[in-house]
């Protein structure tokens, strides 16, 4: 097996080895009292086929280079995932006439991040027609097919990225996950691919703002039905994957967790059970939620399957799926938020306003014990009774401040919410806009639920990862969210 890299020279090989390397103190202010709980587990369940994976050597090259403006150079998969055995298309637009298609699986691999899994040079390309967006302020592009490529037996399920490359040597990213069809791995990890469209304004308006980043209500035209026939904008083309999700898929890779791959839509379509697996792993911003996928995580806990919400804002937003013009399922997500929805009156079981208001009286807090409490929760994380399993090996203490810990959007905990009995609150932290609270629900017969209720809990393991999307963290207090992690991890299961 390849020797880890130091991280000296995992910078160094990204070409960032002047980046400065900050510390935050962690403040400890007091003693703790009896643990939460224990566990017979000493560590998270792992598999072999990760294992060996990994001892792939990977390529630090995959981040590097200049990137273009995503009308310059972008594509798009006909599909947010695919299973073995099914054939992939993808459809590029390009200045230039012809690009390079590397295409990757994110992984650890030596501490590179990705692996080079497939080349194709000189792909002919044309510069595509992006469509206005119709009166639902949809643009769906429906270019014509670039590349196609079989995801035969040589393709393992996991996160995949093809970094498209133009004949200047400029980059951008087109995502799709190769799902893990009739696993019962230990751990899900599901990529919220709908709630990554909701924000793409590629085209024209969002689910949030006009192309001009206007937002709704402030000058800005806002659609109701957006397509996945279209790039994502932000972050190179990768939308939320590199930032809010990919620093959780290293941590598990890098330890050979036991993982399945897959995306919320094939949570929505049926395509994954829940149930197969021990724990669901919903990341860094899951908000957008159709019926099919709300009732697959009630009758999952109903099961005895886990689920560790580790972001914020999660199942906020109630969303349905149309078919595109094309009669491709799942390619249109519809939201209007209020009764202005046309099937409130045609079919009001499909309206789409916010799951806690009414008709549906459906809050997050009835899974959770949180509910949404705004955009800004920066702060410091107050940790609460370190000697229980959460704070576990982290070397904290009761009364712990961690500056900077806490930031993005966060969910709270309200005596008068609607909730599930025996509501646990790990960590209760003031925050710029009201109280970030660390959640934990274990009823008798049922999954348990960590909710950790903060938008920054996966980027805080971004000291473990080649990846600069986020704000830069601290060592120590990457160190402390790894550890937390794995505790998390170890008692889910």
């Amino acid at each position: 097996m390849k020797k880890p890299v130091a991280r000296r020279d995992l910078l160094k090989g990204l070409g960032i080895s002047g980046v400065a390397i900050g510390t935050a103190s962690i403040v400890n202010i007091g003693q703790t009292g009896p643990a939460l709980g224990t566990t017979g587990h000493s560590g998270p369940i792992t598999a072999d086929w990760v294992k060996r994976e990994n001892e792939y050597p990977g390529d630090f090259t995959w981040l590097k280079g200049p990137t273009t403006n995503s009308y310059n150079l972008c594509g798009y998969a006909n599909s947010t995932s695919y299973a073995i055995g099914e054939i992939a298309t993808f459809h590029f637009s390009a200045t230039t006439p012809f690009v390079t298609a590397k295409l990757y699986r994110l992984g650890y691999y030596g501490g590179a991040g990705a692996r080079l899994v497939h080349l194709f040079k000189n792909v002919p390309v044309q510069s595509q027609p992006v469509p206005s967006p119709d009166s639902y302020g949809t643009v769906d592009c429906n270019w014509p097919t670039s590349l196609t490529v079989p995801i035969d037996g040589t393709f393992l399920p996991g996160q995949y990225l093809i970094k498209l490359v133009d004949d200047l040597g400029q980059y951008q990213f087109v995502p799709f996950m190769i799902r893990s069809h009739r696993s019962t791995a230990t751990y899900l990890y599901m990529s919220s691919v709908t709630t990554w469209q909701a924000y793409n304004t590629f085209g024209g308006a969002s689910l949030y703002r006009d192309d001009m980043n206007q937002v709704a209500g402030a000058g800005g035209r806002r659609a109701v039905r957006v397509s996945y026939n279209r790039p994502y904008v932000t972050a190179h083309g990768s939308a939320d994957l590199l930032g809010l999700e990919f620093p959780l898929l290293f941590l598990c890779e890098r330890d050979g967790l036991d993982v399945a791959y897959c995306t919320s839509i094939d949570v929505h379509s049926g395509k994954i059970q829940l149930t197969d697996h021990r724990t669901l792993l919903s990341l860094g911003h899951d908000e957008y939620y159709s019926k099919e996928m709300r009732a697959a995580v009630i009758s999952a806990i109903s099961a005895r399957t886990n689920i560790a919400f580790l972001g914020s804002n999660y199942i906020y937003r109630r969303v349905r799926f149309e078919p595109d013009a094309n009669g491709v399922p799942n390619r249109f997500m519809i939201n209007y938020r209020t009764l202005d929805d046309p099937a409130a009156i045609s079919n009001p079981s499909l309206t789409t306003m916010n799951w806690q208001l009414n008709p549906y009286a459906a809050a997050p807090s009835l899974i959770s014990g949180a509910n949404y409490g705004g955009i800004n929760g920066s702060g410091s994380l107050h940790v609460q009774n370190a000697n229980g399993w959460l704070w576990k090996d982290t070397g904290l203490r009761s009364g712990a401040l961690l500056p900077r810990a806490l930031y993005g959007e966060f969910n709270s905990y309200s005596r008068n919410d609607p909730q599930p009995p025996g509501v646990k609150v790990l960590a209760h932290s003031r925050v710029a806009e009201g109280y970030s609270d660390i959640t934990y629900v274990h009823e008798q017969n049922r999954g348990q639920v960590f909710a950790a209720n903060m938008g920054s809990w996966i980027p805080n393991l971004t000291n473990l990862i080649p990846v600069r999307f986020n704000r830069h963290v601290p060592i120590d207090l990457s160190t402390v969210f790894e550890a937390a992690t794995r505790n998390v991890l170890t008692r889910l299961v």
